[in-house]
Formats: structure tokens, sequence, C-alpha cells
């Protein structure tokens, strides 16, 4: 659930599919959609641009990255904005498992992003973990 709209809340599907047969080539896709208390509808539709450089990790976050009033959704190294945009992407992270997003520095303004990195199939990235700005991915 997200607060796509910063009042109601909508529902967010993450659909993952593999590509082809090969190891770690992923095809990612975001739905969101309201409910009316009748009715459920597509609010919109989000497919994470191939060799943008966005990887999946094996959870999501909805959070208000931005604390613009309405809810993000992070995605392991990149986020997308509550339209349904992309808002940035990590340089340099590679696919991880596990990331969290909170106000983990209390002397810094607004909410950051920590990420452990995976390193997987002879892939090493040249950090194994990295913490970020929530809202601007530096």
């Amino acid at each position: 659930m997200a607060y796509l709209d910063g009042e109601h809340p909508s529902l967010v599907m993450k659909l993952v599919t593999r590509v082809g047969a090969g190891r770690g080539v992923f095809r990612v896709l975001f739905q969101t959609w309201d409910f009316n208390g009748t009715d459920l509808t597509r609010r919109w539709k989000y497919v994470a641009p191939s060799g943008s450089g966005a990887t999946s990790f094996h959870q999501i976050r909805t959070v208000d990255v931005d604390q613009g009033g309405s809810d993000e959704i992070a995605d392991g190294n990149y986020v997308v904005n509550s339209d349904g945009t992309l808002r940035y992407v990590v340089d340099g992270a590679i696919h991880g498992d596990r990331f969290d997003i909170a106000d983990l520095d209390p002397d810094r303004p607004g909410p950051e992003g920590f990420a452990i990195q995976q390193s997987d199939l002879g892939i090493v990235s040249h950090f194994p973990w990295y913490d970020t700005d929530a809202a601007f991915g530096r």
C-alpha cells in the first residue's frame, strides 16, 4: 500500500519475470490501483527501462522520500515517483538483497537509504554496501 496522492491508499503490485534462459536478466513492472469501495481502477503502470541501471531487490519500500506529502516506491537502487515516473537510479549499484529507507542519520535532514550489495556470478561491485540521500540518490 502507498499513499500516492498523499491522502488515499493505493495498492502497489510488483511483477518480475525472467527474460530468456539466462541468469540475472529480469523485467520489472509496477502497477498501482485505487479502490473506491466498489471498483479497482489502475492509477499507473511503470516498466523499469532496460539498460537504465535499475536493479530489482527482493522487496520494495513505499515511503515519502522527498517529504512532499505523497509516497514514492523504492526498489533497491532506484525510486519511482508517486506519478509513476523514474525519480533516480543509484549509479554503480548492482543487485542487492536488502535495503532500508529511514531517518538513519539524525544530524542530516530527511530520510537516507542503506543497501547491501550482492556479489553474483563473479560480478563484484566496487562497494559492498552504500548509503544515499533517499530523495536524490546521491
